[in-house]
């Protein structure tokens, strides 16, 4: 008879964190929460001067559509908030579409300072926001064979 397979990877709720542990933690999270709000906006015509973006984000239109090449038809707008319900898997994922200077890091910024700030899926213990741009093979060559 065949014997069960032990998992390589404990699930996160079966951890137990030592009181040291758990509070190192919760310092890192500060830290990111932190960074989260500081972000801020810097203008194509001056980017010296800077506003922070709690201050001066302007709300894009998000729309879902089954279509992303699609341009014109019918596009239902979303809150924030509730960008997650459309999915339907248990692993919940939104791909953010358009073009260059749009403002998909920027939207993704704010999303996070508003997490950062408890007013976005305070639900989440943490968000981490990946700057996709940084992704490149210049910074990860791709592996030689």
């Amino acid at each position: 008879m065949a014997e069960a397979a032990t998992p390589i990877i404990e699930p996160m709720n079966n951890l137990t964190l030592s009181t040291d542990q758990k509070e190192s933690e919760d310092m890192e999270y500060d830290e990111i929460k932190q960074k989260y709000q500081q972000y801020d906006i810097k203008r194509f015509t001056n980017s010296v001067t800077a506003f922070p973006i709690g201050q001066s984000y302007i709300n894009l239109t998000i729309v879902a559509t089954k279509e992303p090449e699609k341009i014109h038809g019918v596009k239902t707008p979303i809150d924030i908030k509730n960008i997650f319900d459309q999915c339907k898997d248990q692993i919940k994922k939104v791909l953010v579409l358009g073009q260059a200077g749009i403002g998909k890091s920027t939207f993704c910024q704010y999303v996070a300072y508003r997490w950062a700030q408890g007013e976005l899926w305070s639900q989440y213990k943490l968000i981490i926001l990946i700057p996709l741009r940084s992704l490149t093979t210049e910074h990860y060559p791709a592996p030689r064979f």
